[in-house]
């Protein structure tokens, strides 16, 4: 498929991104998008910029980018199209999430948690059935980059969330994802006050990864059971976490 010409298409490569701060990257990158569209700077049919340019530009990840862009995508405002890019949805067809979560104090973050296990948990059996190879693929690269970004905060964060995102895509199920989309900010806040010095400390931080590991492992052999027992683990060590905030 061939892409027109837009002018619009090489306005936007050209502009060069802010700069983003490396606290809540995901939430930086997907607040600048979001600006740019909602005013105006973006209209509908604009083509953004690649991956790479985009992430050179706004000094981020490739894979930083990538899940702003999917967060974008479950809030109606961004589509991708195969082979061509990624465009800003007119306003007819921005469906948007119709959940919305504001989550204050410790008592609503344990509602959190308590919640995350349930449609986590639906999620993990759907996407033992449903997961594709280019899912696993990606669930696998994300792994590896949590490995690597052991000593840097944010890329870990931003691995960690892109891996349940995209659990998240592999249950095939689109009311589930925009629960996740909807539970990651207040995770993110909960996820932002523990620092990797703190796995580390507790021992938990290789732990943590191989529990992520072992998920894929088991989706990769169709056994949800193996899957559950892992995620069960992640989500006790944030319910261990959370006991220390009480």
């Amino acid at each position: 498929m061939i892409a027109h010409y837009n002018p619009r298409i090489f306005s936007c490569l050209a502009e060069p991104m802010e700069k983003v701060r490396r606290v809540s990257v995901v939430d930086e990158v997907v607040e600048q998008i979001s600006q740019k569209i909602l005013s105006g700077e973006w209209p509908p049919d604009t083509m953004l910029p690649s991956l790479r340019s985009f992430a050179a530009s706004a000094d981020v990840s490739m894979m930083t980018v990538r899940e702003a862009i999917r967060i974008l995508q479950a809030r109606g405002l961004l589509e991708t199209r195969h082979g061509v890019g990624t465009f800003v949805l007119a306003p007819d067809r921005q469906h948007g999430t119709p959940w919305t979560l504001a989550v204050d104090d410790t008592e609503e973050y344990a509602d959190l948690i308590e919640a995350r296990e349930y449609i986590e948990s639906a999620i993990l059996d759907l996407a033992a059935q449903r997961v594709t190879r280019e899912q696993l693929a990606r669930l696998r690269e994300i792994t590896r980059a949590m490995r690597a970004a052991r000593l840097d905060s944010g890329a870990f964060l931003a691995a960690d969330e892109a891996f349940h995102l995209t659990l998240a895509e592999a249950a095939h199920n689109n009311t589930l994802q925009h629960m996740v989309q909807a539970l990651r900010g207040p995770m993110r806040r909960i996820m932002a006050n523990r620092n990797l010095q703190q796995l580390k400390d507790s021992g938990n931080l290789d732990s943590a990864i191989r529990d992520h590991e072992d998920i894929v492992a088991a989706l990769a052999q169709r056994d949800k059971r193996k899957g559950l027992k892992a995620l069960r683990t992640i989500i006790k060590r944030g319910k261990d976490y959370l006991a220390t905030l009480a």
